[in-house]
């Protein structure tokens, strides 16, 4: 389980990558990942990245709807301890075994996909 320097860290790299783009894309790969939510993942499909930041171990990303609400992704990093980015689309065969959900951002000149 990763510490609160390295949450620190992981946090301030995804806001550097992230904040002011949106999501073009979500999916869930194990159901066991999401608790309660609302509304659902696909309501974050044009969301915008506005603020990444930590709340103890919980990374928490602050979004823009594409209706202008405020919406919160919350993420806990319990044991894997990481946010794997990468910047070219993942094949099937590719996604790690632990991967549990994906979100693909839309940039200026290529798709980021987290």
């Amino acid at each position: 389980m990763p510490e609160i320097p390295e949450v620190d860290a992981l946090t301030e790299a995804l806001s550097m990558r992230t904040v002011g783009h949106q999501i073009a894309r979500v999916a869930l790969a194990d159901l066991s990942a999401l608790k309660t939510f609302d509304p659902p993942l696909t309501g974050l499909r044009g969301a915008t990245v506005d603020d990444i930041g930590r709340r103890g171990k919980f990374i928490i990303w602050s979004l823009v709807s594409a209706d202008g609400e405020p919406v919160y992704l919350v993420i806990h990093l319990s044991r894997a301890g990481w946010i794997p980015v990468s910047y070219t689309h993942l094949r099937a065969h590719e996604t790690p075994e632990h991967l549990v959900c994906r979100l693909l951002l839309e940039t200026k000149n290529t798709p980021n996909l987290l």
